[in-house]
Order: C-alpha cells, then sequence, then structure tokens
C-alpha cells in the first residue's frame, strides 16, 4: 500500500510538473525563432506578438522555480534510498541543471526589460542565452532519466556504487534516443498548442491585419510543429531499437511480445490472457515488430518469458502505447493537411481548409497528451524497478508513515499551481496589453 501511495504521489506530481517544462523548453526556441522572422520581415506586428510570447515564458519560468522546488523535497523525502544511489553517480548532473536554470533566469530577465530599449539583432543574440539555458537543464535531467533506464559508469559493491565514471554514466545510447526523443516531442507540442491558439484566432477575429498575423502565425506554427514531430518519430523509432538491446522487457510489454521470436507482429489492442499465457484478441501486422526493432523483418525480438514473472512490467503499458501511437499520428496528419490545404492548388477545397483549421488545436492537445503518455510509459515500463536492475521501486522510497501521509500535500500544492499559473498568466499579458496601447513600452 505505501509502495503504491509513493508511486501515485510522485507520478501525480511529475504529471503536473511536465507541464512547466515543455512550455519552459519550447517557448524560448519559438520566441528566438519568430523574432527572428519578424526582424527580417521588418514587421511589427510579429515583433509584438512575439514579445506577448516572453511575458508567457516569464510566468512559467516562475512556476517552473515553484514546481522544481516541490519535485525536489518530495524526492528528498519521500525517495531518500533512491536519492542516495542516484547522487553517488549522476549527482553532478542535478548541479549542472541548476546552472542552466539560472542562465535561463538571468538571460529571460535580461531579454525581457531590455525589450524597446535594445532592438534589433542585438537583443534577438540577448535571447540566446535564454534558449541555450533552457535546452541545457532539459538535456542534464533528462540524461538523469536515462541513466535511470540504463545504468551504467560505476560498479557495485556491497549495495553501493564505487569507481563512477560520469561521462559513461550519462552518455549512453539510452541517453542519446532520450534527449532527442523527449526535447523534440516538447518543441513539438509547444508549437502546435500556441499554433493552435492562432488558428482559434484567425477564425474568430474579422479584422484583416489581425486575421493576417494569427494566420501567418498559425502556418509557421503549424509547419515547425510537423517538421519537430517528423524528427520526434525518427528518434522514436531509434529509440525502439534501443529498448529492444538495452531493456527488451519494456518493449516486450508495450507490445504483448510474450515469447522470444523471429518475424515478430506489431500488435494494436489485445491484452494477455493469464491462463492460457498468451496475447489475445490483437489485430497482428506480422513481422513489423521485429523490423522496428531490429531493422530486419526476420530480427530475433526478446519476449516476456525471459523474465521472471514478478519482474514484468504492467501490461496496461501495452494499451497506453496504443493510444499514444494514435495521438502521435493526430500531431502530424491535422498540421499536415491545414498546411496542404493551404497550398495555392488545393484552396480551392474551402470546405475542408475550414474544417483542418478548426482540427489544428486538436493537434496541440493530441501533442501533449502523446508527451505525458510517452513518460507514463516509460516510467511503468521500467517497473518493478525505480533504477533498473539496480533498485526496486519497493525499496526505494521512505519507510516512514508520516512522510508518506504528508507526500498527500504534494499533488494539492500542484494542482493550486497551475490555478495561479492560469490566473496569473492572462491578467500577465492583460497588464502588458494595456502598456502596450498607453505606449509606455
Amino acid at each position: 500500500m505505501q509502495e503504491t501511495a509513493a508511486r501515485v504521489l510522485i507520478g501525480d506530481s511529475l504529471g503536473f510538473h511536465i507541464f512547466f517544462v515543455m512550455i519552459g523548453i519550447g517557448l524560448p526556441l519559438l520566441i528566438s525563432l519568430f523574432e527572428l522572422f519578424a526582424l527580417r520581415r521588418n514587421d511589427a506586428k510579429l515583433l509584438a506578438e512575439v514579445r506577448r510570447w516572453t511575458i508567457a515564458a516569464a510566468v512559467f519560468v516562475v512556476t517552473g522555480i515553484v514546481s522544481g522546488t516541490l519535485i525536489a523535497v518530495q524526492m528528498a523525502l519521500v525517495w531518500p534510498q533512491f536519492m542516495s544511489i542516484t547522487s553517488r553517480v549522476v549527482g553532478p548532473a542535478f548541479m549542472f541543471e541548476g546552472y542552466f536554470f539560472l542562465l535561463e533566469a538571468a538571460f529571460l530577465s535580461w531579454y525581457v526589460l531590455s525589450w524597446g530599449r535594445i532592438k534589433g539583432y542585438a537583443h534577438w543574440f540577448i535571447g540566446l542565452g535564454t534558449v541555450i539555458g533552457s535546452l541545457g537543464s532539459a538535456v542534464v535531467i533528462t540524461l538523469v532519466n536515462a541513466w535511470m533506464n540504463q545504468p551504467t559508469g560505476f560498479r557495485w559493491e556491497q549495495g553501493m556504487p564505487v569507481n563512477v565514471n560520469l561521462p559513461a554514466a550519462l552518455f549512453t545510447s539510452t541517453s542519446f534516443v532520450t534527449v532527442f526523443h523527449s526535447i523534440l516531442s516538447y518543441l513539438t507540442t509547444v508549437a502546435l498548442v500556441v499554433g493552435g491558439l492562432y488558428a482559434i484566432r484567425y477564425m474568430r477575429h474579422k479584422k484583416t491585419s489581425d486575421r493576417s498575423t494569427a494566420r501567418y502565425l498559425a502556418l509557421r506554427l503549424a509547419a515547425v510543429g510537423l517538421f519537430m514531430g517528423g524528427l520526434t518519430a525518427v528518434f522514436g523509432d531509434l529509440s525502439a531499437k534501443n529498448l529492444a538491446a538495452v531493456n527488451p522487457q519494456k518493449l516486450a510489454a508495450y507490445e504483448l511480445q510474450i515469447n522470444t521470436e523471429r518475424n515478430a507482429a506489431f500488435r494494436v489492442g489485445g491484452e494477455y490472457n493469464e491462463s492460457t499465457g498468451r496475447a489475445e484478441g490483437a489485430v497482428e501486422i506480422p513481422s513489423l515488430l521485429s523490423f522496428l526493432a531490429t531493422g530486419s523483418a526476420s530480427g530475433e525480438v526478446e519476449g516476456l518469458n525471459e523474465t521472471p514473472r514478478e519482474l514484468w512490467p504492467p501490461l496496461v503499458t501495452h494499451l497506453l502505447f496504443d493510444i499514444k501511437m494514435f495521438t502521435a499520428i493526430l500531431t502530424l496528419v491535422l498540421p499536415l493537411g491545414l498546411l496542404a490545404l493551404e497550398w495555392p492548388r488545393l484552396r480551392r477545397f474551402k470546405m475542408l481548409r475550414n474544417i483542418a483549421w478548426r482540427l489544428l488545436p486538436v493537434a496541440g492537445v493530441a501533442a501533449f497528451v502523446t508527451v505525458e503518455l510517452g513518460w507514463v510509459m516509460a516510467e511503468l515500463g521500467r517497473q518493478p524497478f525505480a533504477i533498473y536492475g539496480i533498485l526496486l521501486t519497493k525499496n526505494a522510497f521512505t519507510q516512514n508513515p508520516h512522510i508518506l501521509a504528508f507526500g498527500y500535500a504534494f499533488p494539492i500544492l500542484f494542482v493550486l499551481l497551475t490555478i495561479a499559473t492560469g490566473v496569473a498568466l492572462p491578467a500577465a499579458l492583460k497588464h502588458a496589453r494595456k502598456k502596450e496601447e498607453r505606449g509606455t513600452v
């Protein structure tokens, strides 16, 4: 019961935290990219829109600080054994993440406060510090997560890691695919969410000038989201191949691959029947899983039968994987459909084009769901281990019942933080707009 409570607590907390993380990583890059577009086009209206994004970024930096602090406190209180082992191997990475976050906050402050005072490419150059800081902190903390899935860079003696090699721990095949797949998915999500908001604005506004800017931003953001989403899919494929080599039982759980076999089928739907020991009710695509996992249709895919039953990951990950694949497809198909229908030769299909505009916000929601499901799958798929092959989850959390009882405050605090962000963001944007109208910016 205590193990379940601890896992639910950290799962809820990270579910909220990833929302702030995505925006904190994706928005600075979009700001930099579109400020550059505005400068090249000498477009004052586009520049004004980008400035409003900086207000949103500043709000999310504040909420990110609070969110990150809550996670750090929870990890120290609820997961002391996990933190004891992790800090001995990849502890410096947490320090590096803090440095990058400080870099992001410092340059974002300079960037926001210098708007209108430092102009042109000099101001754009300041924003690069924010981009470097946000991406750097994301890379470092994702390297830690990748290490949890492929713990290397040390020797295990008497229940503790010794002879630690930090570069070997942080830079592995898992870290390579995890970092790129994760960060690209964040960029995809933020681009499509913001693009969806501008699509709504384009459909609602009647003023030609407002519609023109909204249309430009929606289409460009859809293109950025589609491009990033395509790269995410490429690294998703590499991730599957890496799982087959490094963590085969996680891949087997995703695909209900019960027995080791060649020409393994890709399964959509279905469930595991405990009495027969087989996956039943799935739609199977012959040899596709072997191809995705090994690059060969006849490649051998390890099944769950190679792992003791008590060490199997939760098989609900197969259902989550199916849902994730569906939402991931939406993040590619919907922006692609809009961009295709805006091509001059296809603009005559007005009804389809209108539908595509209305569906672009759905792509943003689908991208967000895809990221959330991806992290849920990644963490559930590592179970029953907190650190794969090294530390079981049941041994990683505190045995102090009073701390676990106190831990229920964390989800409540994250809900309150989300509400506060929802109130603060429109208020900050409204205040900024009033300052623009008074000409005091």
